[in-house]
């Protein structure tokens, strides 16, 4: 009799179980939702965060770049203190500046940060041959010779000046004093191609084309990828080529 008892209330618990828990049905099935709206919320999230870290590391380095646009390195004061002069670490540092800009052809720029450097060295001769270039380049052609003598006062040696005067000479057609101060500016330094190139078309003016066809070698020499300074070249020698048969026929 006891063993029947306990067979019927196994039997019952039994029942009752599978009631509760039926298998392979919604119990499975809602495990398995679970399991795949974790699967699709989880990638999301990282989609966000990873665009959202995408654009802050954006804007941190535009910040960087915003904040380094009027940085000179250590360097390049260090080598703007040699090639102008300049014991100043500050004085360097708005030479080397001037001469950014000049070469972005910001002459605006380039003359304010000249004014700049004079009055905290009036005896700065770069920064009077920096705003003679800047004078010539804007057609004022007094201020640049102005300007240009003055740095000389402050620096016989001053090459961009004896450039100045003379290209501000060729552009007046006075070729004899063009040709003295140039040969004065590539005497002084010789590694600026546009100085031979000027030096060569005064020396064409005036017919000596041996001298003008060396000249424009040289500043093609300097300046490889300028087309023009090999065609003068081959121009200056023809000419002397001719001249000389004339010359030879007399």
């Amino acid at each position: 009799m006891i063993e029947w008892l306990i067979v019927i209330c196994i039997g019952a618990i039994a029942v009752l179980l599978i009631r509760k828990y039926p298998s392979g049905g919604s119990g499975a099935k809602l495990f398995s939702k679970k399991r795949s709206e974790k699967r699709y919320l989880m990638p999301s999230f990282k989609r966000v965060f990873a665009r959202k870290k995408r654009v802050e590391e954006s804007q941190i380095i535009e910040a960087i770049v915003a904040g380094q646009e009027n940085i000179v390195s250590p360097k390049d004061i260090k080598t703007a203190k040699e090639d102008y002069d300049a014991e100043d670490p500050a004085l360097a540092k708005l030479l080397f500046e001037i001469n950014e800009a000049i070469n972005s052809n910001d002459y605006n720029i380039a003359e304010e940060k000249a004014i700049e450097a004079i009055s905290q060295d009036k005896h700065c001769d770069m920064a009077y041959a920096f705003i003679a270039y800047v004078a010539l380049k804007k057609g004022e052609l007094e201020n640049a010779k102005t300007a240009a003598e003055t740095a000389l006062k402050c620096n016989a040696s001053n090459a961009m000046s004896y450039a100045v005067l003379g290209e501000l000479y060729l552009i007046k057609e006075k070729y004899s004093e063009a040709i003295d101060n140039l040969l004065k500016a590539v005497m002084l330094d010789r590694n600026v191609a546009s100085w031979y190139g000027l030096l060569g078309q005064a020396y064409l003016e005036v017919r000596q084309y041996a001298k003008s066809a060396k000249a424009f070698k040289r500043a093609s020499g300097l300046d490889i990828d300028n087309r023009e300074y090999r065609r003068l070249a081959s121009i200056a020698e023809e000419k002397q080529m001719s001249h000389s048969h004339v010359f030879r026929s007399k």
